[in-house]
């Protein structure tokens, strides 16, 4: 019998490799949210597609056409710092009113699905911890991360009451082709416009974990398979720290930009920006996964692919 997964926001751009990698095992992936206009579903492996807001009635109709899922990824919901100091309501609408929604529809008509959780290490805010375990002190510093955590307590606690199994898992920096915003984005597109100067926030000294996209969505993966009845709470991390100044210098490296131009910092880190977010990979290990790809490998797939 194929396995059914659903996977909210589809189209973003954690979305994309979830589903992606779930029709490579054989899944029957159902998509559902708002897509791009450059967005084709069929590429990403998506069978059923819904372009619907994230609501109760979207998906019951969703459930009740396809089937009942096994797994429910909920990658729905806002991906921006910045756009949540901004619109904190909305974000807050947009990140945990939507989960208390998907919980609701697994509670009535999937009781027994898994429900996955892409969270984010900015629940942990700023610490003196050169890694983060999964019991660190969680400290948001921006209502993004404050969003985050409170979607996380709904989950513990639809476990806790409705007896749904749930999964977290706390991504650190995901990166790679298609990505359309943060830092290497932001780089190559700086770097696109001929200045002799690039100019980035921040020191360069901020120290960041960076994970692949498909080592990501890889880490969904294996613990679908994993099927857990007990909630899990895991870091989706490397456990490699890498400063923004080295990132920089690898994409002007590779975009052969050494000779004509030169990397300058601001010195002013932007709001609810920690110094330093490196996960702790211990239980990652524990669990039977690492990742594949390396942040060197990563960058020169993600300036490969912008070439083309």
């Amino acid at each position: 019998m194929t396995r059914h997964i659903i996977i909210t926001g589809a189209s973003g751009f954690l979305g994309r490799y979830v589903a992606r990698h779930f029709a490579n095992q054989g899944w029957l992936v159902s998509g559902i949210g708002h897509a791009a206009e450059n967005f084709t579903p069929s590429i990403w492996g998506i069978s059923h597609w819904v372009e619907r807001d994230i609501n109760s009635d979207s998906l019951s109709v969703l459930i009740e056409h396809v089937g009942k899922p096994g797994v429910l990824v909920h990658c729905a919901g806002t991906g921006s710092v910045g756009k949540s100091w901004e619109t904190p309501l909305k974000e807050f609408e947009r990140t945990v009113l939507t989960t208390a929604t998907v919980i609701d529809a697994l509670r009535r008509l999937a009781p027994n699905a898994l429900l996955v959780y892409p969270s984010s290490a900015a629940v942990y805010g700023e610490s003196e911890d050169d890694t983060l375990a999964e019991d660190s002190l969680l400290h948001p510093m921006s209502p993004y991360g404050l969003h985050k955590l409170a979607a996380e307590d709904l989950c513990l606690g639809a476990h806790r009451i409705f007896g749904i199994n749930v999964a977290i898992i706390r991504f650190f920096s995901i990166y790679g082709p298609t990505l359309r915003k943060q830092l290497l984005w932001d780089i190559t597109r700086k770097l696109g416009s001929g200045n002799s100067v690039l100019k980035l926030d921040g020191t360069g000294d901020e120290c960041r974990d960076f994970i692949y996209a498909d080592d990501a969505a890889r880490l969904v993966g294996h613990i679908a398979d994993m099927s857990p009845r007990e909630p899990l709470v895991v870091n989706g991390a490397t456990g490699a720290p890498t400063t923004v100044a080295l990132v920089a210098k690898a994409i002007v490296e590779e975009m052969g930009k050494n000779d004509s131009v030169r990397v300058e910092f601001s010195g002013i880190s932007r709001a609810g920006d920690p110094s330093r977010l490196v996960g702790d990979i211990r239980k990652l290990e524990l669990i039977g996964f690492n990742s594949k790809v390396n942040v060197e490998e990563g960058i020169k797939h993600f300036i490969s692919a912008l070439n083309h």
